[in-house]
């Protein structure tokens, strides 16, 4: 994703849709036609909305320790994303995204309508964003949708082993591929 890890920074393009657009980029570019989608923390609202634009092209979707909304990020968002060591975003991406800002998105009603299968993985430490009293109300958006707990991980998923996290996303896809 734009201004994350190594990709470029480019000075505008962070709203939630030029985000779902790097996304189609690569999918276009690997000529990929169905798959499954996975997303982490705010990743989950942009895999969320690239599934609902495309979803002839999104199998399975899973989505890692967020609820389906995209955050009203602002300027104090900024600043205290910055300050951050361990960031793993350019300052330009950091400030792109604030300027970008387009307040609270609820993206419920899009999880509601997916036609694939999908699957929420949640930390069960206390800095977990998902929080367990938030289940009920997913579960009444989406009957179907599977939730698996990792109770020794917080909002980092991998943490502290990436083994259970992957047992969890292999079991999902295993299960979609069985039942398509």
């Amino acid at each position: 994703m734009r201004g994350r890890g190594k990709s470029d920074s480019p000075d505008t393009g962070y709203t939630l849709n030029d985000q779902v657009s790097d996304i189609d980029a690569v999918v276009n570019k690997l000529g990929l036609q169905q798959f499954y989608l996975y997303g982490h923390s705010v990743g989950s609202s942009i895999a969320l909305r690239y599934a609902h634009l495309h979803p002839q092209k999104v199998a399975a979707l899973a989505m890692g320790d967020f609820a389906p909304f995209y955050p009203p990020f602002d300027k104090s968002w900024a600043s205290r994303t910055l300050q951050n060591k361990d960031l793993g975003m350019s300052a330009k991406a950091v400030n792109g995204i604030a300027a970008a800002a387009e307040g609270y998105i609820e993206l419920s009603k899009e999880l509601a309508n997916l036609p694939c299968p999908t699957l929420l993985i949640r930390g069960g430490q206390k800095d977990a964003f998902f929080r367990e009293e938030n289940v009920p109300h997913i579960l009444q958006l989406v009957p179907t949708m599977q939730i698996e707990l990792l109770n020794n991980s917080g909002h980092d998923l991998l943490s502290p082993s990436p083994e259970p996290f992957a047992e969890i996303l292999q079991d999902f896809a295993n299960r979609v591929a069985t039942t398509a």
